[in-house]
């Protein structure tokens, strides 16, 4: 009987353990720009539009070429730690004329307040950022499509999914 006992205690340990491990996995509130604490709109959704908004900027600044039709596609890794500072952790091409855009944009963000898990504390946080750059236009200035998409579900780390809830 006490076998029996033990045995359940020590299975109702490793459940709960296991239980707490994945809630803390689980992305409660993506990263937070400083104006999307007055913004309306669900913190998750203010952050991927700001995020998306931002990138689009930079590389309209930043065009690749006037002279020249091109279609680009690409993904970057990034980071962002419990202090809220961003940094790209991987790049999928070498090219300078698209890596150099990217890197100034995103050091030009404003800083950050960090991704929060279910019990409401900091966590680091890797994503993905698809980009897609396409011009079919010359000498015409911002007349580049550019599309961003952001995967949250990546965690390269431990090959868990993180959920946003």
């Amino acid at each position: 009987m006490r076998r029996y006992f033990l045995m359940t205690i020590i299975g109702l340990f490793f459940v709960s353990a296991s239980a707490q491990l994945n809630e803390h996995n689980q992305i409660q509130q993506l990263p937070k720009f400083e104006v999307c604490e007055s913004d309306d709109r669900d913190r998750n959704a203010c952050f991927q539009s700001e995020f998306i908004r931002l990138m689009k900027e930079g590389y309209l600044k930043n065009e690749l070429a006037f002279d020249q039709k091109y279609e680009v596609q690409f993904e970057a890794f990034i980071d962002v730690d419990r202090r809220g500072n961003i940094s790209i952790a991987d790049f999928s091409t070498a090219e300078s004329r698209i890596f150099i855009p990217f890197v100034k944009t995103i050091q030009q963000f404003p800083k950050l307040k960090p991704a929060l898990n279910s019990i409401e504390r900091p966590i680091d946080l890797r994503f993905k950022v698809q980009i897609e750059l396409e011009r079919n236009q010359i000498n015409v200035k911002n007349k580049v499509d550019i599309q961003i998409d952001l995967d949250f579900t990546f965690d390269e780390e431990s090959t868990q999914k993180y959920q946003v809830n």
